[in-house]
């Protein structure tokens, strides 16, 4: 993943979370921290799978749960599943400032 995908992914993110219509009495604080383990990934298919942490911090100021959502630049829904593993699928509903840890492990 480059680093201007990377980059506009999250910015992307950040926007929609701050033009949802619960976001209106938010101030100009970004209500989630998203960070990537790695700025890109090698995958050679058919061998070694490769693995991705997502963080993601509650700066809101009310508890939320959140997703993950994974898809494959190009690939539209020709990829057959599974070709990605995630875990949690879902967070919990998290307080201000709690922490969560998605796992992407891309199997093929």
């Amino acid at each position: 993943m480059s680093d201007e995908i990377r980059q506009g992914t999250l910015e992307k993110l950040n926007d929609e979370l701050l033009d949802s219509p619960s976001s209106s009495a938010l101030s100009a604080r970004k209500p989630l921290e998203i960070s990537l383990s790695a700025k890109s990934l090698e995958i050679i298919p058919g061998e070694q799978m490769a693995r991705l942490e997502v963080k993601v911090v509650n700066q809101g100021d009310r508890r939320a749960s959140f997703q993950v959502d994974v898809s494959a630049a190009g690939g539209g829904t020709t990829i057959a599943p599974p070709w990605y593993d995630l875990s949690p699928e879902v967070s919990s509903l998290k307080p201000p400032g709690d922490i969560t840890y998605f796992q992407i492990a891309i199997l093929d």
